[in-house]
């Protein structure tokens, strides 16, 4: 070996021979100049820049799905002015779900158990209760006419009432995770009318959710 290969030799293996490095100067000086078995230590690198390259996929498309399901979080319009709507003020019991208003029949093959949303009540001043199927009741819905607001989760749910079957029954937009984080179309929960009271002088707990 001539003496300035030697001299850039011994300068490379101080910079390499690192205990950070991966890989020695031996086995990058041997794959340059053929010294050793050439054709393994390419093969080790080749390797080694495989996973490299892998992981960095990887890496990127981890990211890049966390913001594209950032991107496609649906967000609506909740700042509405309050407008009152007499027709909503009472207790409303949930009696199917459905994917159109028009699918709605009486009789509906959803049954109590299989429905997430059990109540609403909705009072005078715009606030709305609701009741899920354990029993937990919640205050986080307001109205205003045509809509329930969600300040939590940034929904504006539509609202209609219908006179069905000699009963009032309000097709009612769910806008649950399915809406938000994966742009699906929403669903209709189907309630019926169970009275017309105002319960704006009661606490939640005061409320009778049971018929």
């Amino acid at each position: 070996m001539a003496q300035s290969e030697k001299d850039i030799k011994s300068i490379l293996e101080k910079a390499l021979e690192n205990p950070k490095t991966s890989i020695s100067f031996n086995l990058i000086w041997a794959a340059k100049t053929g010294e050793g078995n050439s054709k393994k230590i390419k093969l080790f690198m080749k390797k080694k820049f495989i996973l490299a390259f892998l992981v960095s996929i990887i890496m990127i498309s981890v990211f890049a799905a966390g913001v594209f399901a950032g991107y496609f979080i649906n967000e609506d319009k909740i700042d509405y002015p309050f407008v009152k709507d007499r027709a909503i003020i009472g207790k409303w019991q949930s009696v199917g779900l459905v994917e159109n208003i028009k699918d709605f029949k009486l009789g509906h093959k959803s049954s109590k158990d299989d429905l997430y949303l059990s109540y609403l009540v909705f009072v005078n001043y715009g606030k709305v209760l609701y009741s899920n199927n354990k029993g937990d009741l919640c205050w986080s819905l307001k109205w205003t006419k045509g809509l329930v607001l969600n300040a939590r989760d940034e929904t504006a749910s539509h609202y209609e009432i219908k006179k069905l079957y000699g009963n009032d029954y309000m097709f009612f937009e769910w806008k649950s995770g399915d809406y938000i984080f994966r742009d699906m179309k929403q669903l209709y929960y189907v309630l019926k009318r169970i009275d017309s009271h105002d319960y704006s002088n009661l606490f939640p707990t005061a409320i009778t959710i049971n018929k």
